[in-house]
């Protein structure tokens, strides 16, 4: 199991939060969820499968998941942010535990994660789209959230990044609507 805390920010993600849980529950050492209210199953579902839960009213993606960094007290060597609505495949899962367990004293520093990208049920492979890529693990003390209203990402302060050769789903795009 990689040394790795998995912080999953939801608001009525009911729908979602089993998978996004259960793809990194086997190298995952904690798992916190960060919710903002929510009105559904998200907390309940969240709890019986063994996620810390806190809650914290919403301002934006950025500022919820410094607010987790701030108040949790993380031991682990690596941090992963996950959204809801993705899920980490079995693949991948294997490639992020490998090169964290590899990578304790070295300047690998951040993971990008490759996310295949599905517009109305298809996958989408052409337009240059495709993968979408975004450093979601990186070590604690290494890197930090920028504090943006949206397009949000993780810095690293120093080192380098590797990026994993295999895709992980969904980044789902069916709440857009097409130009006519």
């Amino acid at each position: 199991m990689a040394d790795l805390t998995t912080i999953i920010l939801t608001f009525n993600e009911e729908k979602n939060i089993a998978n996004a849980i259960n793809s990194v529950k086997s190298f995952s050492k904690r798992i916190v969820v960060v919710d903002s209210f929510s009105t559904d199953k998200t907390v309940e579902i969240a709890k019986s499968l063994g996620a810390e839960v806190i809650q914290h009213p919403f301002e934006n993606q950025a500022k919820q998941f410094i607010y987790a960094l701030d108040s949790l007290i993380i031991e682990t060597q690596w941090i992963m942010r996950l959204d809801a609505d993705e899920m980490i495949s079995k693949e991948a899962e294997k490639e992020i535990e490998e090169i964290c367990l590899l990578n304790e004293d070295t300047d690998i520093n951040g993971i990008v994660v490759r996310f295949e990208v599905n517009f109305l049920g298809k996958k989408l492979r052409h337009g240059g789209i495709y993968p979408f890529r975004k450093m979601i693990v990186y070590k604690k003390d290494k890197g930090y959230m920028e504090d943006r209203a949206m397009d949000e990402h993780i810095v690293l302060k120093e080192g380098q990044s590797v990026e994993l050769k295999h895709d992980s789903y969904p980044v789902s795009y069916t709440h857009l609507t097409l130009p006519t």
